[in-house]
């Protein structure tokens, strides 16, 4: 059953379906260790939320076009620098 306004996936042209949550997962891929959130913004939007449940999140005021090696580096050292508990006291 669909509501009004939507399609089923029999609807979609060319075979296309509904994009879910499982077709995003990469089983192939590890979960992320650090996170960098550029541009001030101090969420994390639902990005990878169930994959980053351990990972570090680094939250950094610059833009992410003016994000340059020097940035990087400076977060890759204070990364390196945490006490990583994975879920621990």
């Amino acid at each position: 059953t669909s509501s009004p306004g939507s399609s089923t996936d029999e609807e979609r042209p060319s075979g296309q379906r509904r994009s879910t949550a499982a077709d995003h997962r990469r089983a192939d891929l590890p979960d992320p260790d650090l996170v960098i959130r550029t541009s001030g913004e101090s969420r994390i939007s639902n990005f990878l939320l169930y994959q980053i449940a351990y990972s570090e999140l680094i939250f950094t005021d610059v833009l992410w076009p003016d994000f340059r090696l020097k940035e990087l580096l400076g977060t890759l050292i204070g990364f390196q620098e945490r006490d990583r508990r994975f879920g621990k006291v």
